[in-house]
């Protein structure tokens, strides 16, 4: 198995953790400016698309429930 991708002619490096995790859904919603900016100077320093920085906090959720709760207590009081 090869350890790029190509789309356009780019050469895109795979990633197992984040390619390989079933499909990719276009979501279309809006966000927090200031939630967006940091997001995004997130990703500009770690040099990964935004949508990757999304799946990580997912991921994190989803292998801590305590953060988990938190963060649905939290979304009740928001």
């Amino acid at each position: 198995m090869s350890e790029y991708y190509e789309i356009n002619g780019i050469k895109i490096k795979k990633s197992n953790s984040y390619l390989d995790k079933g499909d990719r859904k276009v979501i279309h919603t809006t966000i927090r400016s200031d939630m967006y900016k940091k997001i995004n100077k997130i990703a500009t320093k770690h040099k990964k698309p935004m949508s990757k920085c999304l799946d990580v906090i997912m991921l994190t959720f989803e292998n801590h429930p305590e953060i988990m709760r938190e963060f649905v207590n939290n979304l009740k009081k928001y």
